[in-house]
């Protein structure tokens, strides 16, 4: 990253070339402008947006022949941008000569730009005469003319820079000018020069951000020099320097400089140690593990914790077994730093090597092992799930479990539902049935078979375990399965199928649902209601919409049943559905929800077109001459207004 020098005008090319232009006339958009053509336009007396296009066809296709027509036009306060624009980018230099010329009497209106211009064409040339106007009396040339020198960045002008910076500490314009000329002469690869710059600006007479900027400007000008400086500023009291000095350590790249670090890191003060920490933690170069472990066993603890923090980035393998026997440390902020290390360690070897240390270890670590190799996504997180998912202890199986809800495939069903089967708690059995519901929803088809097997001859568990997971497989034997459980002996599995059924997402369920509608039994009937009202307002044909929506109002049996499909029918934006709605409006138990639903169509069929506005009309009056309701009233009236 380097300094960004505020000053740095952005090329005027880059902006006017972001323009839609127009074309010369005759000429298509394709073609080739033709240059006399395109200089014959600027000599007549042509529309402005003719000269634009001109201008623009220039600066593709402008030799010296068009260089003296555009420097005619250097000092016109309307057309000198343009002109700037084509000569900018021109790689003669008769280019640069006319822009130099122009300096001498340009209005201070085009001045500024002229001399943009000479800084982006970077025109060592015109280093003299733009060093004069160092000292202009109009500040916003002498600002200009300080950025142009700095973009040129010769050494002449960096020199003319610098003299005026100590004839005047106190001007930050110039101060940012040799920034800029530092990172140019850098960028360049003069480092030889660059480096000077950078160091005079480090003096303490120059503000904090100059200093600042001249402090990171180094590192790249005296990489040989980064290391040192960065160990002397991340020891200051300066906050500023010690953050940009982690930030470098971050940054910067080179073995040599990581082993400066690493040596250096033991004979830090602790809180100068966490910096330099987390400055290579983000380096990421593995040569300095060695230091970060030697630190971890350190009585400090804040340095303690930011090299456990470290070693995520910085370890490998080998440092596996460190970081599990951490992970059980009574301080829990040292405990979660190890834990998180041992997720983010990377290389082909550490799922192994986590692998041989879950065999070796006590319960809790093994099971934040399994945890681990999950959230990691190892291939190794299933295998080992099934070695430990009869495991004695709960916490491992409980563990081996969340990898299978997370990662189970169909020849996992038939063990886990033998773990579900002998569960020793609650929260087991929930977890073995989340697990067994997951995979059944990945692998549908595949476990379809075993799934069905379950709930005709499983326990009440396997049943309410399973019976969700029926909609989500979806098809003909799983919704028959769904409607043979409302015969279960076991009232929580009935009342489970039931649920499943009121849900199910695909119309194939409709006359079920139908059927459960119109049972005796009031949960029968409140489920198929609901489900087939459901389905009928996301029926995609009108037709049968409008029928099965029918037939829902005529099975609606208490007001609250009304209630629901009214709101239904709300969404249903037909003819049949205003017929449905305006009878409704004679029954006092839901005459106002019948005449809010009745607004919210007649709304919507206000837009199907010009058509539909009379039988709208009739709605809405009809409407007026039965509900009294203020809001009704009103609405019905602003409705009426917008018909024609």
């Amino acid at each position: 990253m380097h300094y960004v020098f505020r000053l740095q005008m952005i090329p005027l090319a880059l902006v006017l070339a972001s323009l839609v232009l127009p074309t010369i006339a005759g000429a298509a958009e394709e073609d080739v402008p033709n240059e006399d053509a395109l200089i014959a336009v600027l000599q007549s007396e042509g529309a402005y947006m003719t000269h634009l296009a001109a201008f623009r066809g220039l600066r593709q296709v402008g030799t010296e022949k068009s260089i003296p027509v555009l420097a005619g036009f250097l000092h016109d306060e309307k057309a000198s941008h343009l002109a700037r624009y084509a000569l900018e980018g021109m790689a003669y230099d008769a280019a640069g000569q006319a822009l130099r010329e122009s300096l001498d009497g340009a209005p201070e209106t085009v001045l500024t730009g002229i001399i943009t211009s000479l800084g982006v064409r970077r025109d060592g040339e015109a280093t003299g005469a733009l060093v004069s106007l160092i000292s202009h009396s109009t500040p916003d040339v002498s600002l200009h003319a300080k950025a142009a020198l700095g973009r040129i960045a010769t050494p002449e002008a960096a020199d003319a820079l610098m003299s005026a910076h100590r004839s005047a500490p106190e001007d930050l314009d110039v101060a940012e000018a040799l920034l800029a000329a530092a990172q140019n002469l850098t960028d360049d690869g003069n480092l030889k020069a660059a480096a000077p710059i950078y160091r005079e600006l480090r003096n303490e007479g120059n503000t904090d951000f100059v200093r600042i900027g001249a402090f990171y400007g180094l590192v790249a000008a005296a990489p040989d020099e980064t290391p040192e400086r960065v160990l002397e500023a991340i020891q200051g009291t300066d906050p500023l320097y010690r953050n940009l000095a982690r930030e470098i350590v971050a940054e910067t790249e080179g073995k040599k400089a990581t082993e400066v670090y690493a040596t250096a890191l033991p004979t830090l003060p602790a809180e100068v140690q966490v910096e330099m920490l987390a400055g290579l933690a983000r380096r990421g170069d593995t040569s300095a593990r060695e230091a970060v472990v030697s630190l971890i066993e350190q009585a400090e603890s804040s340095t303690r914790l930011a090299a456990i923090d470290a070693l995520g980035e910085l370890g490998s393998e080998k440092d596996v077994q460190q970081l599990a026997a951490l992970m059980g440390s009574e301080d829990k902020a040292i405990a979660t730093t190890s834990r998180n290390s041992l997720i983010r360690l990377r290389g082909e070897k550490v799922d192994p090597a986590i692998v041989v240390w879950m065999k070796k270890a006590g319960a809790e670590t093994k099971a934040a092992l399994l945890t681990i190799l999950d959230v990691r996504i190892a291939a190794e997180a299933v295998p080992q799930s099934r070695i430990y998912l009869n495991d004695r202890d709960e916490a491992v199986r409980l563990a081996a479990l969340n990898v299978f809800l997370q990662q189970g495939v169909a020849s996992d069903f038939a063990p886990l539902l033998a773990r579900l089967q002998n569960a020793t708690g609650d929260g087991e059995r929930d977890l073995a049935s989340r697990a067994l519901a997951a995979i059944a929803k990945r692998e549908r088809e595949a476990c379809l078979p075993e799934v069905l097997a379950a709930l005709t001859d499983g326990s009440e568990a396997v049943k309410l375990s399973l019976v969700t997971a029926l909609s989500d497989m979806g098809g003909p034997e799983a919704l028959a399965a769904a409607t043979a459980l409302l015969e279960d002996p076991s009232p929580a599995v009935k009342k489970k199928a039931l649920d499943v059924l009121s849900d199910w997402p695909t119309q194939d369920a409709a006359e079920t649902l139908l059927a459960l509608a119109k049972s005796e039994e009031a949960a029968a009937h409140d489920a198929g209601l609901k489900g087939y009202t459901r389905l009928a307002q996301s029926h995609p044909e009108h037709d049968p919409k409008n029928a099965m929506m029918a037939t829902a109002m005529e099975l609606a049996r208490s007001k609250e049943d009304k209630w629901m499909v009214l709101s239904a029918y709300g969404t249903v934006h037909t003819g049949p559905a205003l017929d449905a709605l305006e009878a409704q409006l004679d029954d006092p138990e839901v005459q106002k929800e019948a005449a809010m639903a009745l607004l919210k169509v007649n709304e919507a069929v206000t837009k199907h077109g010009e058509a539909a506005h009379p039988r709208v009309r009739k709605s809405l009056e009809l409407l007026k001459s039965k509900v009294a309701v203020e809001y009704v009233q009103k609405r019905a009236d602003e409705l009426l207004a917008a018909l024609k």
